[in-house]
C-alpha cells in the first residue's frame, strides 16, 4: 500500500469514526458539562463575555458566572426604569429562551457572530433547557 493510499485510509476511518451525520448525541445535558465544553471556549472570550469584558453584562467565564448571567442577570436602571432581571433562559421552555433564539440567529443577530456554534452542541443545550436548566 503506497503512502497516499495509507494516508487516504487513515483520513477516510477517522471521518468514519467521528459519526458523520445521523448518530445520536449520548452527551449528558448537563451544565457540568456544557458551560466549560461549549460555552466558556466559544463565547467567553477576551473581546466577548469574559470576565474582564462581559459584553451586556454577560460573564461566561466560569460555569457559575455564566449560570447566574444566564438566568439570574440583573440589570442596573435603564432611563430610570429598573429592570430586576433579563433571564435569557427560561427552564423548560428552549422554544421560549432568548439563549436559544441567538444561538440559531432567530429574530436576532446570531451568537457567538464569528463562529456558529455546531447544531449537535445548540440542541444539546436545547435539551439542557427542556430539561429544567438544573446548574449542575
Amino acid at each position: 500500500m503506497t503512502t497516499t493510499r495509507v494516508f487516504t485510509f487513515i483520513v477516510l476511518l477517522v471521518a468514519g469514526a467521528g459519526g458523520c451525520g445521523g448518530t445520536e448525541d449520548n452527551r449528558e445535558p448537563a451544565w457540568g458539562y456544557i458551560a466549560p465544553a461549549i460555552i466558556a471556549p466559544n463565547c467567553a472570550t477576551s473581546s466577548c463575555h469574559s470576565q474582564g469584558s462581559a459584553v451586556a453584562g454577560l460573564d461566561l467565564s466560569t460555569a457559575s458566572a455564566a449560570y447566574k448571567s444566564l438566568l439570574q442577570l440583573h440589570l442596573p436602571p435603564i432611563l430610570g426604569v429598573v429592570v430586576t432581571t433579563r433571564p435569557l433562559v427560561n427552564p423548560y421552555n428552549p422554544d421560549e429562551s432568548r439563549l436559544m433564539n441567538m444561538l440559531r440567529a432567530s429574530g436576532t443577530y446570531r451568537m457567538p457572530p464569528d463562529r456558529p456554534l455546531a447544531e449537535g452542541d445548540i440542541d444539546l443545550i436545547a435539551r439542557w433547557i427542556a430539561l429544567g436548566a438544573q446548574n449542575n
